[in-house]
């Protein structure tokens, strides 16, 4: 797994490998909004898997799993806590039942929020 960005502040950062710019208060924000284990997240989109190693790691009471269409993007979630799948409505597979909530940064089809 490639090593956690130690340099966060309270201003946006943008980061190579995620599309999203990080910041403590966006991960504080995200902690108050998910839930805490033994509750599961899914990280739907999770493409290099940032933002979620980075809110696992600064807050070890969220259980989150992510879930891309290709393994090779993923640099930070562990294997074990990755869900390939073939394609935006294969993602009902056997771990979605079991989220209680779904995480997205941005989803590319908006029925899936409906």
């Amino acid at each position: 797994m490639a090593e956690l960005p130690t340099n966060l502040t309270t201003t946006p950062q943008a980061f190579p490998t995620c599309c999203l710019s990080i910041s403590i208060t966006l991960l504080t924000t995200l902690s108050t909004l998910l839930p805490t284990k033994p509750s599961l997240t899914l990280s739907i989109g999770s493409g290099t898997g940032l933002l979620e190693a980075l809110l696992t790691h600064h807050y070890p009471s969220l259980q989150i799993e992510g879930v891309e269409v290709s393994s090779s993007v993923n640099r930070y979630i562990p294997e074990q806590d990755m869900h390939v799948v073939t394609g935006t409505w294969d993602l009902l597979h056997e771990r979605a039942p079991d989220a209680t909530a779904w995480m997205f940064v941005y989803p590319r089809d908006p029925r899936l929020v409906e």
